[in-house]
């Protein structure tokens, strides 16, 4: 009873100290500094060939507003300010932003906003802004912190988003290649035409905000229903896609009948494209589909080689893998996606596929799905890559409080988890103790965010 009575003592106090708005010259303050310094940044970093150039943008803003800079190994960079009188023995905050050459524009929307927010805060305790790089490989910056070098009482990790997020938790996911050798064989029909559907959105696969539709799966629905239709056909070369962690954004393939079959062919594919525009053409705004004749190759897969592509891929499910508690209605809690296809050499055939899941037991029940379903279609699966899981909490004290600054700034946000790979998953291997919190942010609301970071780092004064 006591211990409940002083929880909500030190909520009623949170919630005090972080309702006390900034005046108007502090919020015009971080207004201008937000947009500057993302315009400065933006342009810089259009510019630079690798992390280590984009920092310079960074070293000299640090220097010009007489803030500690220092670089880490792993090309990280630390900005440090100490507390603040009366801060003295306030929680220590930690910022991180992501540094990479790819998306830099996202980059630097982040970027602005924790170092305008840092520039306008007047009461603080210990604050630093962690600045982690990546590439396409991943998240090496991260990878190679120290568990001392993330040594704080709180984290709040900034991330690009459309529209603004609370993230408390992520998703881990599994990468899996599937191959399969091809027997290639003399092609024995006359008439051939490529069939595409593409122009896809595409983007990461975690994105759940909406259907987005698998070009590689309808290619597959396509050769079904040309067997269905009794037609005889060959297929010549498949591709599609370009990363197993991606919504393909376009899937192509070659395929050769008789000529007296050409009018079947032709409407079994309208049928297709008739189904697919139907699912997806309202978010789907440059989506072009299309069956055009062409040369006819000399070669193409064998009778056996195309029955098992095409079985494996009317067999396996992409999209919702497992839902809460099993509920056909309920919310996705596992989710796959076939990212992409195409020819390995001479010889081989290749699917890439990522699944995503917020229960990270479930990957078993996934791999053995899968597995099963390659044994059946002539398929090798192998896993090829992982990320961990960042355990969601609901509730917190720095989720507590920063939600209560945030609505001073008219910013109402609700924590939720994500099957987007989360860098605080990496933090959370580190370093269990962190309490850390991942904020969705763009420039359109960057102003909002920062004043948020201004008033919650404020409302940790000493007692």
């Amino acid at each position: 009873m006591k211990k409940a009575l002083l929880l909500a003592l030190g909520l009623i106090i949170i919630l005090c100290t972080a309702c006390t708005s900034l005046d108007s010259e502090t919020e015009e303050a971080i207004k201008d500094d937000v947009y500057s310094i993302y315009e400065t940044l933006r342009s810089d970093w259009a510019k630079a060939k690798n992390v280590r150039e984009m920092e310079k943008s960074i070293t000299k803003w640090a220097q010009d507003n007489e803030i500690s800079c220092a670089k880490l190994p792993s090309d990280n960079l630390l900005l440090s300010e100490d507390a603040t009188d009366d801060y003295k023995k306030a929680p220590s905050t930690l910022i991180q932003c992501d540094l990479s050459t790819d998306h830099y524009s996202s980059k630097a929307q982040c970027a602005a906003i924790a170092l305008a927010a840092l520039n306008n805060s007047q009461q603080h305790g210990n604050v630093r802004i962690l600045f982690t790089a990546s590439d396409k490989s991943g998240y090496y910056g991260t990878e190679g912190l120290s568990k001392s070098q993330l040594k704080a009482d709180n984290l709040i990790s900034l991330t690009y988003c459309k529209k603004n997020r609370l993230f408390t938790g992520s998703a881990a996911s599994k990468e899996y290649l599937l191959s399969q050798k091809i027997k290639h064989v003399k092609t024995s029909g006359t008439i051939s035409y490529k069939a595409y559907i593409g122009g896809l959105e595409g983007g990461d696969s975690s994105d759940m905000t909406r259907k987005h539709g698998n070009p590689i799966k309808a290619l597959g629905q396509f050769m079904n229903s040309c067997q269905s239709s009794g037609l005889a056909f060959q297929v010549n070369d498949f591709k599609g896609g370009s990363s197993s962690g991606t919504y393909p954004s376009f899937a192509q393939m070659t395929i050769t009948v008789d000529k007296n079959d050409e009018k079947k062919l032709l409407e079994t594919f309208d049928t297709i494209k008739k189904n697919f525009e139907d699912s997806y053409r309202d978010n789907e705004n440059s989506l072009k589909i299309s069956c055009t004749k062409c040369k006819t190759p000399n070669t193409s897969y064998s009778e056996e080689d195309t029955a098992n592509i095409m079985s494996f891929l009317y067999t396996v499910k992409d999209g919702t893998f497992a839902t809460e508690n099993d509920d056909e209605d309920g919310e996705a809690v596992a989710v796959a996606n076939i990212g992409f296809a195409s020819e390995k050499g001479k010889n081989g055939f290749v699917l890439g596929m990522k699944g995503r899941s917020i229960n990270p037991g479930i990957f078993k029940k996934m791999l053995r799905a899968y597995k099963d379903t390659a044994d059946l279609s002539d398929f090798t699966i192998k896993e090829t890559g992982s990320f961990p899981c960042w355990p969601f909490r609901d509730k917190s004290e720095l989720n507590d409080s920063f939600k209560v600054a945030a609505r001073q700034a008219d910013l109402d946000l609700e924590e939720q988890w994500t099957f987007e790979e989360n860098e605080c998953a990496l933090f959370y291997e580190k370093r269990q103790d962190l309490d850390m919190i991942c904020i969705g942010a763009n420039i359109q609301s960057g102003q909002e965010i920062a004043q948020s970071l201004v008033m919650y780092l404020s409302s940790l004064a000493d007692e």
